[in-house]
Formats: structure tokens, C-alpha cells, sequence
């Protein structure tokens, strides 16, 4: 009996695109230059972590940093950077090549 897929469900955070490096380089280039330090290391922190939980992991950072920056501009700043690095990458090789071979 042969079985037809229909469908294939899987999350493509980190499956098909390597989000997580994205993001970290989106956060590095929107941080540094307000003066946020030890950006790569904060991000890894808030690997898994909601909105707010990621939120929370900045605010303790600038506090110890003793700098002034908005979360809610650097998180603005982050997501059109992602954005646009999004726009430009491709999947990652054998996951476009899994895809065409579905046919769907």
C-alpha cells in the first residue's frame, strides 16, 4: 500500500534556516553601537526565552552595564535588521533539497 503525504509539520526555527545566528548578528549590530557590551554572550541567554523573558535578560544587562537604552527601540531595530537578513538567506542546503523532492 503506498502512502501519499499531504503534509509535513515541523518547526523551521533552526530546521530549514539558521535563525539563531541571525538573530544574535541582528542583536550585536543593533546593540553595539549603543553601547551594549557582551551582546553575544546576552544573546545566548535568551535562546528559548519569550518576549519578556528576553526583555528581562536585557534590562539586568544594561543595569550591570549601567547604560541607557530602550529595549523596545533595540528590539524594533533588531526585528527590521532580522528582516532583512531574512529576505536574503536561503535554507540551509539539504533541507531545500529534502523540500523539492516532496513535490508539494
Amino acid at each position: 500500500m503506498k502512502t501519499t503525504i499531504t503534509a509535513v509539520i515541523f518547526d523551521m526555527d533552526g530546521v530549514l534556516f539558521d535563525t539563531e545566528r541571525m538573530y544574535m548578528e541582528c542583536w550585536r549590530e543593533a546593540a553595539e553601537p549603543r553601547g551594549l557590551k557582551n551582546v553575544d554572550e546576552i544573546s545566548k541567554a535568551c535562546i528559548g526565552r519569550t518576549l519578556q523573558g528576553t526583555k528581562e535578560v536585557f534590562e539586568a544587562a544594561k543595569a550591570e552595564q549601567g547604560i541607557d537604552v530602550s529595549f523596545e527601540e533595540l528590539h524594533e531595530d533588531c526585528s527590521r535588521r532580522f528582516q532583512k537578513k531574512e529576505d536574503r538567506e536561503r535554507a540551509f542546503p539539504r533541507s531545500r533539497a529534502c523540500m523539492r523532492s516532496w513535490n508539494i
